[in-house]
């Protein structure tokens, strides 16, 4: 994350949790917490400068308050990661995180 800070990212793409904590230690970005529900509905992420992914998301779903958790289909979560420029990978199995380019 303080890659993205580092670089002066203008529009971080995420779910809500995590723009959120990255909102609160580095300040605003432009971005939004709608990256799970664009991917679940097949929309571009191209607007996003860099995008910030949770493996959790294909088990248990990404915070999108007040909706209900967004469940990202795993083909489509690990084709994301994979057709995108990665950037930072972290964390053991279901909490593994991913920084990309999309």
């Amino acid at each position: 994350m303080e890659h993205i800070e580092y670089v002066n990212v203008s529009n971080l793409g995420s779910d809500q949790r995590l723009q959120t904590t990255y909102v609160t230690y580095f300040g605003e970005t432009g971005g939004d917490g709608f990256l799970p529900i664009r991917l679940a509905t097949g929309s571009s992420i191209t607007v996003y400068g860099y995008i910030l992914l949770e493996s959790k998301w294909m088990t248990k779903g990404a915070q999108e308050h007040p909706i209900p958790s967004v469940i990202v289909e795993s083909d489509i979560f690990r084709r994301t990661v994979e057709r995108s420029n990665l950037i930072y990978n972290s964390g053991p199995g279901e909490t593994e995180i991913f920084i990309c380019i999309p």
